[in-house]
C-alpha cells in the first residue's frame, strides 16, 4: 500500500469512527476531522498526498498536534493510532514523527495477541513494560518498551539468555534487499508503524522455520549482524 493509499484508508476510517462522537468531539477535535475531509478530497482528485497542505492547513503547528493528540487519549482512544499515523505519514522528515513507546506500546501489545495466537503462540508471561508469547516448540516472542524509543520485537528460545530483535538487520541475514522491510515502511524506510504487528506477524510468518534451521540463531544472526554493521552506528 502506498502513502498515498494508506492515507486514503486512514482518513476515511477516521471519519467513520469519529461520527460517533459527534456530540462529544472538543471544537478542536470537530475542525480537525473537517480539515481532513477538505484534505480527502484533496488527495482523491490529485492521487498524491500533499505534506506541506497537510502540515499548514489540516495540523498548522507542534501546539495543535499535541493538544488534539492529548484530548484524543484521555477520551476517544480508538482514533489515536490513527491520529499518530497519519501524522507520521506526512512527516518525510523523521525526527519530527511520533515514534516513542508512550505513544506505541499499548496498541501494538494489542495488535499482536490476534495475530500470535493465529501463528500458535499463547502468552507466557505479562507485565508492565514487557509482553511475552511462546509456541508448542518453545520460541518466544517478546514485545518490549523502550519509552522516548518505537517498542521493540525480539525472538529467541525458551533457555537463551539473549535475544535477536526482529527489524530490518534481523531481516537483512535472509533478504539483503530487504523487501518485506521496505513493503510496511517505504522505499526510503521512513515510514514504519509502530502500532502495528503486521510487519513482525509476515516476518515470523516467512522466517521462523528458517531461523529455527540455524540452531543457535541468536548467536549466529547477531554475531553476523555485529561483523557486518561493526564500523556503523546502529
Amino acid at each position: 500500500m502506498t502513502r498515498t493509499e494508506e492515507t486514503i484508508s486512514l482518513i476515511e476510517k477516521y471519519i467513520e469512527l469519529s461520527q460517533g462522537f459527534q456530540f462529544v468531539l472538543s471544537k478542536l477535535q470537530r475542525k480537525y476531522r473537517d480539515d481532513l475531509k477538505e484534505y480527502l478530497r484533496r488527495v482523491k482528485k490529485d492521487n498524491s498526498i500533499d505534506e506541506e497542505f497537510y502540515n499548514t492547513n489540516v495540523i498548522s503547528n507542534e501546539d495543535l498536534r499535541i493538544n488534539i493528540s492529548n484530548e484524543l487519549q484521555q477520551k476517544k482512544e480508538e482514533l489515536v493510532p490513527i491520529f499518530i499515523r497519519l501524522w507520521n505519514l506526512h512527516q518525510s522528515n523523521g525526527s519530527n514523527q511520533i515514534n516513542s513507546s508512550d505513544y506505541h506500546f499499548k496498541y501494538l501489545i494489542e495488535n499482536s495477541k490476534t495475530h500470535l495466537t493465529r501463528l500458535g503462540f499463547r502468552i507466557k508471561d505479562e507485565q508492565e513494560g514487557k509482553l511475552e508469547h511462546v509456541n508448542p516448540n518453545g520460541i518466544v516472542i517478546s514485545i518490549v518498551y523502550q519509552r522516548y524509543d518505537p517498542p521493540e520485537v525480539w525472538m529467541k528460545r525458551l533457555n537463551d539468555n539473549r535475544s535477536i530483535r526482529i527489524g530490518s538487520l534481523t531481516e537483512q541475514y535472509f533478504d539483503g534487499e530487504l523487501k518485506l522491510y521496505k513493503k510496511y515502511a517505504g522505499l526510503k524506510l521512513r515510514y514504519f508503524n509502530y502500532s502495528s504487528f503486521d510487519y513482525y506477524n509476515e516476518f515470523i510468518e516467512l522466517y521462523l522455520n528458517k531461523t529455527v534451521e540455524i540452531g543457535d540463531f541468536v548467536q549466529k544472526i547477531n554475531s553476523w549482524i555485529d561483523e557486518k554493521f561493526k564500523n556503523t552506528a546502529l
